[in-house]
């Protein structure tokens, strides 16, 4: 079922809107009115009142009435142009103003028949394409194609180029609804091809128009778009009515089809005023109910679908009114109206009745227990959607809190060690120092027990006055300048200077950070051997190393001058 209701939808949206809008020519009456009257006159049954009346009524409607009784009344066998005229007349009638297209047949074939029998070549060869397109209307396309084969030779023969158009044209269509898109295309180019030989800008219109649908059934949705603006932008300099609306009706079909709902109503309210007869009008609420269906608003789609069924119930528009009950059961199905749902799919196979299918209730008791069925399946699996959607959603936000956490206690981890790292850096550097300083105290310890004892050994008051100064100030300093100049040589881990320098330079280790506070000291490699107990040679391959992290290792700029613009 969905399977039908995807390839209606296709045949609404496109093929429809495909059809050629005119005949290649027109038949007119022959010469003389007298004339006429007396070859009808003489043929067996031919009623010439009957035949007056028709000849002089004012009303179009009442005057093909009055051709029909003529016509019945009159020797089937009988060979005349004028009764080929009245023929095509009422076909034409019966076609564009009845839209019965069976009455319009009947006649057709009786304008053929006069038209063979007269040898008309011409006729012929018009009446055969009329013939295919109104067996395509009817949806007989092994017909159509039969009779439109047959005009193509015929309008070949007398060389007759538009008549040719015309044919491929109809046949692009057959062979597109018969999903042969290879040949299809062929026949679309050749008719492209006709048109602007001919240098017709109408043709070019309808050409640019079957490219575009031909293009967006195959799902080039960018080449049909700019071919049916092509279309547009012609039919707008022609002012061409009827050919406008085809390319109209083109655009909506391809719009909807895009998902582009708002630029369809756009080409809707453009299309209206030129909306003249009942398959307009139909094909025109069918393509909007169509658009309401795929926007979800299904009280307003059964609305304009009925309406559609009302005017092609008006004509012989079967497969339409197939087509817009296949939709209603699909708009009140999705509505949860399973009664309409069932009886819309019911006048859908009554209408298939003729076709003597056997299999029509069964089908309809498997389609209704379907519908139900699939209304209980969509809602059960719309519940199981739903815990399924809320399941998920909730293992999302966990995964995602969990992650946050995990980020934040891993980057405060890796803070805390990088602290650790430093505090024992500068806890390393503070023992140096303190190892140094005690080595210095040690060493003015000994130079003062060692001047005291010099001291014991010196008569002279003065000399040994001095030397106890020098003891006792030797002895003073020391503390009060052991904690100042150690803190000189211990490098401020949260100081501008570091923190700038970080910024810039994440990568640098401990050791090479210490390096770069103690150089920016102005301390020399020996100084900085003294505080970081390392050996000149060492304090120099460091230095190398750093000059390489800090991108100097080719550039005649120091370490230090580098450094200072981070003070």
């Amino acid at each position: 079922m969905t399977m039908k209701l995807h390839r209606y939808i296709l045949i609404t949206a496109l093929l429809v809107l495909l059809e050629a809008v005119a005949a290649p020519s027109a038949v007119s009456k022959e010469d003389g009115e007298d004339g006429i009257r007396e070859q009808l006159s003489a043929i067996k049954g031919a009623d010439m009142t009957i035949y007056s009346l028709y000849c002089n009524e004012d009303d179009y409607s009442k005057k093909m009435r009055c051709a029909g009784i003529f016509l019945s009344g009159l020797d089937s066998a009988a060979a005349n142009t004028a009764l080929a005229v009245m023929n095509t007349e009422l076909a034409d009638w019966y076609e564009n103003e009845k839209f019965l297209f069976s009455k319009a047949i009947q006649y057709r074939e009786q304008s053929l028949r006069i038209y063979t029998a007269l040898d008309c070549l011409d006729k012929i060869a018009d009446t055969k394409y009329c013939l295919a397109r109104l067996y395509y209307k009817k949806g007989l396309y092994h017909n159509a194609l039969k009779y439109i084969y047959d005009a193509l030779d015929d309008y070949t023969a007398l060389g007759d180029k538009v008549g040719r158009a015309e044919c491929y044209n109809i046949m692009g269509i057959l062979y597109h609804i018969c999903k042969d898109y290879e040949k299809s295309k062929a026949c679309f180019s050749k008719y492209a091809e006709n048109a602007s030989e001919l240098n017709d800008s109408l043709r070019m219109v309808l050409a640019l128009s079957n490219s575009a649908a031909f293009e967006h059934a195959m799902s080039d949705s960018v080449k049909s778009e700019t071919l049916i603006a092509e279309s547009l932008e012609l039919c707008r300099n022609l002012k061409d009515t009827a050919r406008l609306c085809t390319v109209l009706q083109n655009l909506i079909g391809i719009s909807v089809a895009q998902g582009k709902y708002e630029e369809a109503e756009q080409y809707f309210s453009r299309i209206r005023p030129l909306l003249n007869n009942i398959e307009l009008k139909a094909n025109y609420n069918l393509s909007r109910g169509n658009l309401y269906r795929l926007k979800g608003q299904y009280d307003s789609a059964a609305v304009l679908i009925e309406k559609a069924i009302t005017y092609y119930e008006q004509g012989e528009f079967d497969r339409k009114r197939m087509q817009c009950y296949l939709l209603l059961e699909n708009v009140y199905s999705m509505s949860g109206d399973t009664d309409k749902a069932y009886k819309a799919l019911r006048n859908y196979y009554g209408i298939e009745n003729s076709a003597d299918r056997n299999d029509v209730f069964l089908e309809l008791f498997r389609a209704q227990n379907d519908i139900i069925l699939q209304h209980d399946r969509e809602n059960l699996l719309r519940q199981q959607n739903k815990w399924r959607t809320l399941t998920l959603t909730a293992i999302f936000i966990v995964l995602v809190t969990a992650l946050v956490i995990y980020i934040y206690y891993y980057r405060k981890s890796e803070q805390i060690k990088k602290n650790e790292r430093e505090l024992r850096s500068k806890t390393e550097m503070l023992e140096l120092k303190k190892m140094q300083n005690y080595q210095m105290e040690q060493m003015a310890k000994n130079i003062v027990d060692k001047l005291k004892k010099l001291c014991s050994g010196i008569k002279e008051q003065a000399v040994r006055n001095r030397i106890q100064d020098i003891c006792n100030e030797l002895s003073s300093t020391k503390d009060e300048k052991q904690w100042k100049e150690l803190s000189q040589y211990i490098p401020e881990f949260n100081s501008d200077f570091y923190n700038a320098l970080i910024k810039d330079f994440p990568n640098l280790t401990i050791n090479e950070r210490r390096l770069c506070s103690l150089l920016n000291m102005n301390l020399t490699t020996k100084e900085i051997s003294e505080i970081t107990r390392q050996s000149p040679k060492s304090i120099n391959m460091a230095r190398t190393r750093l000059r390489g992290k800090l991108g100097l290792t080719d550039s005649g700029i120091s370490i230090h001058e580098f450094l200072a613009k981070y003070n």
